[in-house]
């Protein structure tokens, strides 16, 4: 089962799987559940696999160049409440990945991707608090086209598994890239 060779083995997976391309995510059992505008627009799907914990992932669209939305726009879109400038954006940025965040639902408690996502998309489209409901790759909205941007899950057991997949991935990510994917901002 992948769910198990993700958290028991995934230091074991050959360096031929690139972990910062959309390849890597489909042929690892990650499955797409639509674009960040699809979601804002039409809401979570209804699938029996979003019931469960797991982790999730983000990805750009084949060919994308960043265009990065200034501090005061960003302020203004209401979906980034502690923004960055446009220098340290770019800093972040990891050239020639497709992955720019990992996530997860259910580090401590039985949390639902569903849920967890749509926090996700409740901030992409501006439903924020001074907390969020998603701060957590929140510089992600300050990316022109983010709307094309799709959003992928991987079901898990309950915790600590999904907290486990998700640091071996930024990990791995890591290592390959010397650098954290765009959004995480912590292993």
């Amino acid at each position: 089962m992948i769910q198990t060779k993700l958290a028991n083995g995934f230091n074991s997976i050959g360096n031929e799987y690139d972990i910062t391309k959309t390849d890597f995510l489909t042929e690892h059992g990650f499955q797409s559940i639509g674009n960040v505008g699809e979601l804002i627009k039409n809401g979570i799907p209804t699938k029996s696999n979003l019931l469960s914990c797991g982790v999730y992932s983000i990805s750009i669209p084949k060919n994308y160049l960043p265009q990065f939305i200034i501090p005061a726009d960003a302020l203004a879109n209401g979906n980034v409440l502690s923004p960055w400038s446009i220098e340290r954006l770019k800093s972040k940025w990891v050239e020639n990945a497709d992955i720019i965040y990992f996530g997860l639902a259910g580090a401590k408690s039985n949390r639902s991707l569903k849920k967890r996502i749509n926090d996700l998309i409740k901030h992409a489209n501006g439903a924020t608090s001074d907390r969020g409901p998603h701060k957590g790759g929140e510089i992600i909205w300050q990316l022109n086209g983010f709307e094309e941007f799709k959003v992928w899950i991987y079901p898990t057991g309950l915790p600590p598994e999904p907290r486990i997949i998700e640091e071996k991935l930024i990990r791995r990510f890591f290592n390959q890239t010397s650098k954290l994917p765009f959004g995480n901002r912590q292993f």
